[in-house]
Protein backbone atom coordinates (compact mmCIF):
# COMPACT_ATOMS: atom_id res chain seq x y z
CA UNK A 1 0.00 0.00 0.00
CA UNK A 2 0.98 3.32 -1.16
CA UNK A 3 0.38 5.98 1.48
CA UNK A 4 -0.85 9.41 1.17
CA UNK A 5 -1.41 12.02 3.14
CA UNK A 6 -5.14 12.44 2.16
CA UNK A 7 -8.19 14.36 3.39
CA UNK A 8 -11.37 12.77 1.85
CA UNK A 9 -12.74 10.39 4.09
CA UNK A 10 -16.12 9.58 3.60
CA UNK A 11 -15.93 8.49 -0.13
CA UNK A 12 -14.69 4.34 -0.99
CA UNK A 13 -12.29 3.63 -3.92
CA UNK A 14 -12.55 2.50 -7.15
CA UNK A 15 -9.48 0.87 -9.46
CA UNK A 16 -8.74 2.58 -12.72
CA UNK A 17 -5.98 3.56 -15.07
CA UNK A 18 -3.62 6.48 -13.88
CA UNK A 19 -4.85 9.60 -16.28
CA UNK A 20 -1.72 11.96 -15.66
CA UNK A 21 -1.76 14.22 -19.42
CA UNK A 22 -1.83 17.88 -19.72
CA UNK A 23 -5.70 17.87 -20.85
CA UNK A 24 -6.59 15.33 -18.62
CA UNK A 25 -10.12 16.48 -18.27
CA UNK A 26 -10.29 15.48 -22.24
CA UNK A 27 -8.54 12.23 -21.82
CA UNK A 28 -10.69 11.27 -19.34
CA UNK A 29 -13.48 11.59 -21.12
CA UNK A 30 -12.30 9.78 -23.95
CA UNK A 31 -10.85 6.98 -22.20
CA UNK A 32 -14.42 6.85 -20.48
CA UNK A 33 -15.97 6.87 -23.77
CA UNK A 34 -13.64 3.70 -24.36
CA UNK A 35 -15.19 2.12 -21.91
CA UNK A 36 -12.00 2.36 -19.32
CA UNK A 37 -11.87 3.15 -15.83
CA UNK A 38 -9.91 6.31 -15.14
CA UNK A 39 -8.47 8.33 -12.46
CA UNK A 40 -8.10 11.68 -13.22
CA UNK A 41 -5.00 12.66 -11.62
CA UNK A 42 -3.51 16.46 -11.60
CA UNK A 43 -1.95 18.97 -9.41
CA UNK A 44 -5.62 20.70 -9.16
CA UNK A 45 -8.37 20.80 -10.41
CA UNK A 46 -10.61 23.60 -11.55
CA UNK A 47 -14.12 24.06 -13.35
CA UNK A 48 -12.71 23.39 -16.70
CA UNK A 49 -12.06 19.65 -15.63
CA UNK A 50 -15.89 18.86 -14.28
CA UNK A 51 -16.47 16.98 -17.31
CA UNK A 52 -13.64 14.69 -16.29
CA UNK A 53 -15.43 14.46 -12.92
CA UNK A 54 -17.74 12.80 -14.81
CA UNK A 55 -15.90 10.05 -16.65
CA UNK A 56 -13.63 9.02 -14.47
CA UNK A 57 -13.72 6.64 -11.64
CA UNK A 58 -11.48 8.84 -9.02
CA UNK A 59 -9.64 11.56 -8.41
CA UNK A 60 -6.22 12.44 -6.84
CA UNK A 61 -4.39 15.64 -6.55
CA UNK A 62 -1.16 16.40 -5.03
CA UNK A 63 -2.85 19.91 -3.84
CA UNK A 64 -5.96 21.34 -1.71
CA UNK A 65 -7.82 19.80 1.31
CA UNK A 66 -11.74 19.08 2.64
CA UNK A 67 -12.55 22.19 1.03
CA UNK A 68 -10.48 21.93 -2.17
CA UNK A 69 -12.35 22.17 -5.31
CA UNK A 70 -11.53 18.51 -6.66
CA UNK A 71 -12.92 17.57 -2.68
CA UNK A 72 -15.97 19.37 -3.46
CA UNK A 73 -16.89 18.37 -6.69
CA UNK A 74 -16.04 14.74 -6.00
CA UNK A 75 -17.85 14.51 -2.70
CA UNK A 76 -21.05 16.21 -4.44
CA UNK A 77 -21.06 13.96 -7.11
CA UNK A 78 -20.30 10.36 -5.36
CA UNK A 79 -16.80 10.38 -6.83
CA UNK A 80 -13.81 9.15 -4.59
CA UNK A 81 -11.74 11.37 -4.31
CA UNK A 82 -7.66 11.37 -2.81
CA UNK A 83 -6.84 15.67 -2.36
CA UNK A 84 -3.41 16.81 -0.90
CA UNK A 85 -1.61 13.99 -1.34
CA UNK A 86 2.27 13.97 -0.96
CA UNK A 87 2.39 12.57 -4.29
CA UNK A 88 4.41 14.30 -7.19
CA UNK A 89 2.97 15.01 -10.51
CA UNK A 90 4.54 15.95 -13.49
CA UNK A 91 1.92 16.78 -16.10
CA UNK A 92 4.34 16.97 -18.98
CA UNK A 93 6.19 13.46 -18.76
CA UNK A 94 2.38 12.20 -17.78
CA UNK A 95 3.72 10.36 -14.19
CA UNK A 96 2.90 10.08 -11.48
CA UNK A 97 5.77 9.35 -8.49
CA UNK A 98 5.19 7.96 -4.58
CA UNK A 99 7.35 7.11 -2.43
CA UNK A 100 10.07 7.03 -4.92
CA UNK A 101 7.96 4.94 -7.35
CA UNK A 102 6.59 6.32 -10.89
CA UNK A 103 3.77 5.14 -12.72
CA UNK A 104 3.63 6.17 -16.26
CA UNK A 105 0.20 7.72 -17.49
CA UNK A 106 -1.82 4.31 -18.61
CA UNK A 107 -0.56 2.32 -16.14
CA UNK A 108 -3.27 1.08 -13.42
CA UNK A 109 -3.50 2.28 -9.80
CA UNK A 110 -6.19 3.07 -7.16
CA UNK A 111 -7.16 5.33 -4.91
CA UNK A 112 -8.82 4.68 -1.26
CA UNK A 113 -10.93 7.71 0.04
CA UNK A 114 -12.17 6.35 3.02
CA UNK A 115 -8.23 6.05 4.50
CA UNK A 116 -6.88 8.83 2.11
CA UNK A 117 -4.21 6.15 0.41
CA UNK A 118 -3.20 5.11 -3.46
CA UNK A 119 -2.99 1.39 -3.51
CA UNK A 120 -1.74 -1.43 -5.68
CA UNK A 121 -3.48 -2.50 -8.77
CA UNK A 122 -6.12 -5.29 -8.07
CA UNK A 123 -7.85 -3.31 -5.04
CA UNK A 124 -11.42 -4.54 -4.47
CA UNK A 125 -13.67 -2.46 -6.00
CA UNK A 126 -16.39 -0.57 -3.53
CA UNK A 127 -18.90 1.20 -4.66
CA UNK A 128 -19.09 5.07 -3.44
CA UNK A 129 -21.74 5.92 -0.81
CA UNK A 130 -23.13 9.66 -0.10
CA UNK A 131 -24.27 9.95 3.52
CA UNK A 132 -27.09 11.90 4.00
CA UNK A 133 -25.62 13.61 6.52
CA UNK A 134 -22.76 16.81 6.09
CA UNK A 135 -19.31 17.92 7.76
CA UNK A 136 -20.54 21.24 7.28
CA UNK A 137 -23.71 23.46 7.39
CA UNK A 138 -24.29 27.10 6.55
CA UNK A 139 -27.98 28.68 7.08
CA UNK A 140 -27.61 32.13 6.00
CA UNK A 141 -31.38 33.40 5.60
CA UNK A 142 -33.04 36.53 4.78
CA UNK A 143 -34.49 38.38 7.42
CA UNK A 144 -37.71 36.54 8.92
CA UNK A 145 -38.50 39.69 11.35
CA UNK A 146 -39.58 42.69 9.11
CA UNK A 147 -41.43 44.01 12.69
CA UNK A 148 -42.07 43.31 15.90
CA UNK A 149 -45.12 42.34 15.19
CA UNK A 150 -43.78 39.30 13.27
CA UNK A 151 -41.21 38.39 15.69
CA UNK A 152 -43.23 35.21 16.96
CA UNK A 153 -42.98 34.06 13.57
CA UNK A 154 -40.16 34.84 12.68
CA UNK A 155 -38.57 33.19 15.84
CA UNK A 156 -40.57 30.00 14.83
CA UNK A 157 -38.92 29.84 11.39
CA UNK A 158 -35.74 30.64 12.76
CA UNK A 159 -36.07 27.05 14.45
CA UNK A 160 -37.27 25.00 11.88
CA UNK A 161 -34.81 25.87 9.69
CA UNK A 162 -31.64 25.03 12.24
CA UNK A 163 -33.62 22.16 13.88
CA UNK A 164 -33.64 20.42 10.53
CA UNK A 165 -29.90 21.51 9.57
CA UNK A 166 -28.50 20.36 13.04
CA UNK A 167 -30.40 16.74 12.14
CA UNK A 168 -28.03 16.58 8.82
CA UNK A 169 -25.18 17.25 10.71
CA UNK A 170 -22.63 14.55 11.04
CA UNK A 171 -20.93 14.04 14.20
CA UNK A 172 -18.04 15.90 14.45
CA UNK A 173 -19.81 18.36 11.40
CA UNK A 174 -20.18 21.97 12.46
CA UNK A 175 -23.17 24.47 11.83
CA UNK A 176 -22.46 28.11 10.95
CA UNK A 177 -26.45 29.89 11.73
CA UNK A 178 -26.79 33.41 10.89
CA UNK A 179 -29.06 35.88 11.13
CA UNK A 180 -29.99 39.41 10.03
CA UNK A 181 -33.09 40.58 11.52
CA UNK A 182 -32.67 43.63 13.98
CA UNK A 183 -35.59 42.51 15.74
CA UNK A 184 -34.20 39.30 17.07
CA UNK A 185 -31.39 39.92 19.34
CA UNK A 186 -28.13 38.52 20.17
CA UNK A 187 -30.00 36.99 23.33
CA UNK A 188 -33.00 35.85 21.53
CA UNK A 189 -31.21 34.06 18.49
CA UNK A 190 -28.97 32.20 21.02
CA UNK A 191 -31.74 31.07 22.76
CA UNK A 192 -33.61 29.82 19.69
CA UNK A 193 -30.65 27.76 18.48
CA UNK A 194 -30.41 26.11 21.97
CA UNK A 195 -33.88 25.41 22.22
CA UNK A 196 -33.82 24.17 18.27
CA UNK A 197 -31.02 21.80 19.85
CA UNK A 198 -32.85 20.25 22.28
CA UNK A 199 -35.25 19.76 19.74
CA UNK A 200 -32.88 17.91 18.04
CA UNK A 201 -31.61 15.68 20.62
CA UNK A 202 -28.37 16.58 18.83
CA UNK A 203 -25.67 17.73 21.59
CA UNK A 204 -24.37 20.86 20.41
CA UNK A 205 -20.81 22.85 21.64
CA UNK A 206 -20.51 26.45 20.98
CA UNK A 207 -17.73 27.56 19.20
CA UNK A 208 -17.94 31.01 18.51
CA UNK A 209 -20.77 33.90 18.38
CA UNK A 210 -19.63 36.31 15.65
CA UNK A 211 -21.51 39.71 14.53
CA UNK A 212 -20.68 41.89 11.39
CA UNK A 213 -16.87 42.43 10.28
CA UNK A 214 -14.79 44.91 10.65
CA UNK A 215 -15.73 46.62 7.38
CA UNK A 216 -19.10 46.81 8.91
CA UNK A 217 -18.33 48.30 12.16
CA UNK A 218 -21.47 48.09 15.30
CA UNK A 219 -21.73 51.33 16.58
CA UNK A 220 -22.40 50.27 20.05
CA UNK A 221 -24.85 53.35 20.69
CA UNK A 222 -26.65 52.58 17.38
CA UNK A 223 -28.36 49.55 17.95
CA UNK A 224 -30.08 49.35 14.28
CA UNK A 225 -26.01 48.88 13.41
CA UNK A 226 -26.34 45.40 15.57
CA UNK A 227 -28.26 43.32 13.34
CA UNK A 228 -26.19 40.83 11.90
CA UNK A 229 -25.70 38.05 14.19
CA UNK A 230 -24.36 34.26 14.03
CA UNK A 231 -23.36 31.16 15.97
CA UNK A 232 -20.61 28.23 14.89
CA UNK A 233 -21.84 24.87 16.52
CA UNK A 234 -20.20 21.51 16.59
CA UNK A 235 -22.06 18.53 17.27
CA UNK A 236 -20.07 16.42 19.27
CA UNK A 237 -19.12 12.89 18.81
Amino acid sequence: MLKTSAFEENLRARVGEANLHAASAGDAVSAGGAGRDVILVRPFTEADDVAGFHAAKGILTSEGGKASHAALVARGMGVPAVTGAHVAIDLEASELTIDGRTFKAGEQIAIDGSEGTVVEPGARLIEPEIDERFDTVVLDPPAFAKSKQSLVRALAGYKEINLRAMRLLAPGGVLFTCSCSYHVSRSVFLEMVADAARDSGTHLELLAVTGAGRDHPEIVNVPETGYLKGALVRAAD
